[in-house]
């Protein structure tokens, strides 16, 4: 299998360690299928095809020797194996986004973080090069901004990708649900990273606030998927500061009104309105950005 095969819109996702891009992926998914955490997960080039094959995806991967295998793909354990794996050299799968109604594929490259592993910038500066996307989506970790490795990553795009083959960068500031709203400004936090932005040479770029843990456990929810002790716990608090607290990552979102049939979800003695969620994911900002993607490549269909 080779990504030229695929005849549609690449969309390359990168970032720094830890910033949230695979999280994004499966908040995009709606389950958590993509390994993540606080260390780099991602050590190849896994990519997503936006397709319906029911309530799974489809996996499939490529051995160094040339064998495909197809398999049904469950929990994030099988890619966590995989990508673990030497012998195997690709990744791809199969599934259907749960709010993008294009066809595009997604590339999930591995995050860059020279002090950890160079063979991963390696990874995705060959890759970018090779497949030249039609989009990229830049992920930024807003607790940790302007570190070297970002800013060497950054540096690299503008030079060698945006500048050469005039492929649109657009930002996803993520984890921004970490900021106390009642002692900092979110409004500012996004002013000061335009101004990082813009020192770096990026111009014309579109920003998108959000919170992709936030908006990845909203529907894990509203879809009755698996949760983790751990994930239980950042549920309650999440919900709690979306809804109660009436916090969302940006002032400038536009927050539908719910209009299908509302009900309760009871999950783990706490009770979950419908509505609710689908406001609480409105307001992480995710949608914002589905939209985007959805527009820009419509024409597709």
């Amino acid at each position: 299998m080779n990504l030229t095969w695929i005849k549609v819109p690449q969309i390359a996702l990168c970032a720094t360690m830890s910033a949230g891009k695979s999280t994004l992926i499966n908040a995009l998914l709606g389950n958590s299928y993509i390994p993540s955490s606080n260390f780099s997960c991602t050590a190849k080039i896994i990519s997503l095809l936006n397709y319906s094959v029911g309530d799974d995806l489809i996996a499939c991967k490529l051995t160094t020797d040339g064998k495909i295998t197809e398999i049904p793909m469950r929990s994030y354990k099988t890619l966590r194996d995989w990508n673990n794996d030497m012998e195997i050299s690709q990744i791809y799968l199969v599934g259907e986004l749960m709010n993008i109604f294009v066809p595009i594929v997604l590339n999930d490259t591995p995050g860059t973080n020279s002090a950890d592993n160079v063979e991963h910038i390696k990874i995705t500066q060959n890759f970018l090069k090779e497949y030249v996307s039609n989009l990229i989506i830049f992920v930024i970790n807003a607790e940790a901004i302007g570190t070297i490795d970002e800013k060497n990553l950054l540096i690299w795009l503008n030079a060698e990708i945006f500048e050469k083959y005039s492929v649109e960068i657009i930002f996803a500031v993520n984890k921004l649900d970490s900021f106390d709203s009642e002692r900092e400004d979110i409004s500012e936090v996004i002013s000061g990273i335009k101004k990082y932005l813009s020192e770096l040479g990026f111009q014309n770029f579109n920003i998108f606030p959000i919170s992709t843990e936030a908006a990845l456990l909203f529907r894990k929810l509203i879809k009755r998927k698996k949760f983790t002790r751990l994930e239980n716990i950042r549920l309650k608090f999440l919900y709690d500061r979306f809804i109660e607290d009436d916090f969302q990552v940006s002032k400038d979102l536009k927050i539908l009104p719910f209009t299908g049939e509302d009900e309760i979800i009871s999950f783990r003695d706490e009770n979950y309105k419908i509505s609710d969620l689908y406001k609480a994911i409105q307001k992480t900002g995710i949608c914002e950005l589905e939209n985007f993607i959805n527009n820009k490549f419509r024409e597709v269909r």
